[in-house]
């Protein structure tokens, strides 16, 4: 059942972790304390069921859920989508269309190599939930030196792609056994809209 004291809460928490995100460089930031604790809480207990509809990656070692309604997953997308004038008028100066949310489950022996986004992704946000180990965050190459943003709880980054190619990026290291690694993808775009 949809709640909108946390889609309201938490929306209002978001807002104010993209305004005080802290600047990497101009295509990377990092961001804190994203979500309100009663979404944390809701979330918690939804992946605890059995029959969420994750959709498998096996060659990647990756569950995807994009979109499950009625639930803390429809939530979350109203809260991301909320964020959007925030999101543009922080890193652009036009707006930027909602593409949508994944959430992820990654485990054992996930890893993927240094590569950029698909050119529609402007902004990207990011955001680790629950316990993994830090080295277990995401590596960005800027300017040939690279940062690594660790994963902890409900913090994450922000990567905005204002030319081609975007930043490449890469898991720090592979998901070790026995650890599951979830986290919010949330995307906009400055020319593709959510069909």
């Amino acid at each position: 059942m949809i709640n909108q004291d946390i889609i309201n809460h938490s929306t209002a928490t978001a807002k104010q972790a993209v305004l005080d995100c802290a600047a990497q460089s101009v295509e990377l930031y990092t961001v804190s304390n994203v979500f309100d604790i009663s979404l944390i809480d809701k979330l918690s207990l939804y992946l605890q069921q059995e029959n969420i509809p994750w959709l498998a990656d096996s060659p990647m070692h990756r569950q995807v859920l994009a979109w499950h309604s009625d639930t803390v997953i429809e939530e979350l997308h109203e809260i991301c989508c909320n964020l959007t004038d925030t999101v543009s008028t922080r890193f652009f100066d036009q707006p930027l269309n909602f593409l949508g949310i994944q959430l992820w489950r990654d485990c054992y022996p996930y890893k993927i190599k240094w590569h950029s986004d698909v050119p529609v992704i402007n902004v990207a946000l990011q955001v680790y939930l629950f316990s993994a180990p830090t080295d277990c965050g995401t590596s960005f190459k800027i300017n040939n030196s690279e940062i690594a943003v660790p994963y902890q709880h409900n913090t994450g980054y922000i990567a905005v792609t204002r030319s081609q190619p975007g930043i490449l990026h890469k898991s720090t290291t592979t998901t070790p056994p026995g650890v599951t690694r979830h986290s919010v993808y949330s995307i906009w775009s400055l020319t593709e809209k959510r069909k």
